[in-house]
């Protein structure tokens, strides 16, 4: 405006500019997609479809911190102003692999528009696969309720009502490029019932992490993200996961239902042609189940049973709508008596980080174990897969030890516990 003389009034930029937009918007009609750019130009609100909102991005780390802030700045008004962009999601060499996985789901589990900056025919069949998992966009609303020690927010958690499944789709989030992290998640913090056991699933490894009370610590590596599925458990198997899409159902399922006594399973999908859907169930903790059965109208079908887990995959040479249906029975469940007889606790350690945290170590159990299971002030607190944990304030009220169990999956913890003396480091 001031460089072509016009005499504007400072209030009167505002509407030219909606003037110009709106201009552009009847012109392309309501269904042609108009995103804004350079800076953030909240001016166009009600009339953009989509804006973009952050900075260029780069092949990198930083590219992925970069678009990462910019989720987190502007992310208030994706789905609700617009549609935001934070830039296109990069997935090729030299970024490893891990990285374009935690940038792709950044993107993908906040909602924001998706674009995709790779000549997709150069790209290795592992970042493709990435891609396929990301894609479609959803319809994710943005509630932003972080507590201020969430360093750079890195606790991400979408809730998921679909067909009678209440879940969470949780990413966790690595920014620093030189070492891991650990990240506690807390199930009362997540709105969930801290008193019940919540399966863990892992959904880029596709591995089942247990059923555990309180919460669970999970390890984070280098420029990286963890993303979890966490569900309530049932007195049957559940279905804690699917592997056609990050949000884990929400995408392709399209029926459920489960039988009155629990050994059977229903219900309908959508499977990609040439490509396969597994299903994955969670087991009640203490009552063994396994798949006796599976049927489905597409061209292949089968299932694998684990201990506390099983699996069921469809395939399909087109892509369609298909039924399925899985018949459990009972079964006994491995279990493994756990024992710290041979700890010390003065082999454990508790030091005070200069982030305020703390951080407490012990020797690894010699015996098997699927993890350790913390109490602090006589309250569970959550399971680490590791013999270390970081602790954050507030700690629950009454805190001075905490108590250190190896654990089974089956739930089975070890009477014996290390008894680590934290009062001398809050």
């Amino acid at each position: 405006v001031e460089r072509s003389g016009l005499m504007v009034e400072p209030g009167e930029v505002e509407e030219l500019y909606r003037g110009t937009v709106r201009a552009i918007r009847e012109e392309i009609g309501e269904d042609s997609f108009l995103l804004g750019c350079w800076g953030t130009p909240l001016a166009g609100m009600g009339l953009m479809s989509g804006s973009r909102t952050g900075e260029d991005v780069v092949l990198g780390g930083d590219g992925f911190r970069t678009a990462f802030r910019t989720m987190l700045r502007w992310g208030f008004l994706n789905n609700i102003a617009w549609y935001g962009d934070p830039d296109v999601v990069l997935l090729r060499s030299p970024l490893p692999l891990e990285t374009a996985r935690a940038w792709a789901t950044a993107v993908a589990l906040s909602g924001h528009a998706l674009f995709l900056s790779d000549r997709m025919e150069d790209l290795p069949e592992s970042r493709v696969e990435i891609a396929r998992r990301v894609l479609p966009a959803v319809d994710a609303r943005p509630l932003d309720l972080f507590r201020p020690e969430n360093e750079g927010k890195r606790i991400w958690d979408l809730k998921i009502s679909h067909l009678g499944r209440e879940y969470d789709v949780i990413g966790c989030f690595n920014l620093d490029d030189s070492q891991s992290v650990q990240l506690h998640l807390d199930w009362r913090e997540l709105g969930l019932d801290g008193d019940a056991l919540h399966h863990v699933f892992d959904f880029w490894e596709g591995a089942y992490l247990g059923c555990w009370e309180a919460g669970y610590f999970v390890e984070a590596a280098p420029a990286a993200c963890r993303l979890l599925a966490v569900v309530r458990e049932e007195e049957r198997p559940t279905l804690m996961s699917t592997d056609r899409h990050v949000t884990q159902g929400w995408v392709d399922l399209l029926e459920l239902e489960y039988g009155e006594d629990g050994t059977v399973c229903e219900g309908a999908s959508r499977v990609i042609g040439g490509d396969t859907l597994t299903l994955s169930f969670g087991h009640p903790r203490e009552q063994g189940y396994r798949i006796v059965g599976a049927t489905a109208d597409c061209d292949e079908v089968s299932y694998v049973n684990h201990d506390g887990w099983s699996r069921l995959t469809l395939g399909a040479s087109e892509t369609g709508e298909y039924r399925w249906r899985v018949r459990f029975e009972q079964c006994e469940r491995q279990s493994f008596p756990v024992s710290t007889a041979e700890w010390k606790s003065e082999q454990a350690s508790a030091e005070k980080r200069v982030d305020g945290a703390v951080l407490v170590r012990w020797p690894d159990c010699y015996f098997n174990n699927a993890g350790y299971l913390l109490s602090v002030g006589g309250e569970p607190i959550g399971v680490t897969p590791v013999n270390r944990a970081v602790l954050r304030e507030p700690l629950p009220t009454g805190a001075g030890t905490l108590e250190v169990r190896p654990i089974w999956h089956d739930g089975m913890a070890s009477p014996d516990a290390a008894v680590i003396d934290l009062s001398t480091v809050l």
